[in-house]
């Protein structure tokens, strides 16, 4: 087993960084190029919707998104964790796409991604009221 920590603050400088770090710790790991890109895109959606809409302050570096990767068995699970407000990603209906990706309005796509890319999604609210969400995520095509 291998693992990451992935832990951001809420600005997209850190975020950079972080995907910067999974470019180049995942093929070390194993895992296929077009997995990786699948990988770093979830994670990219899932700390940008933190960033945007967890916080009624706004965020932008004053909170801190609790984040790791593991690789284990030809599997990913990454794990995300903040404080914003509760926020069950299951519970929206993923915006239906009406004709080609490339015809579609910006925003809102990013839950279909998610959902299309990942194999299991699991949200949870922590006894210290933090949002807890688990992807599980194939490392190989």
């Amino acid at each position: 087993m291998a693992e990451i920590d992935l832990t951001l603050q809420d600005c997209l400088a850190s975020l950079e960084a972080v995907q910067e770090r999974l470019a180049t710790w995942l093929p070390s790991q194993g895992v296929t190029l077009a997995q990786s890109y699948r990988i770093r895109i979830v994670f990219e959606e899932v700390a940008t919707n933190i960033m945007k809409y967890a916080h009624a302050d706004g965020g932008q570096g004053l909170h801190r998104i609790e984040a790791a990767l593991r690789i284990q068995d030809g599997a990913a699970l990454l794990v995300l964790e903040d404080d914003g407000a509760a926020f069950d990603p299951r519970s929206v209906e993923p915006r239906k796409l009406e004709g080609p990706l490339e015809d579609q309005a910006l925003g809102g796509l990013g839950l279909l991604m998610v959902g299309r890319i990942a194999v299991g999604l699991d949200y949870r609210r922590t006894a210290q009221g933090r949002n807890r969400v688990e992807i599980r995520l194939a490392t190989t095509d």
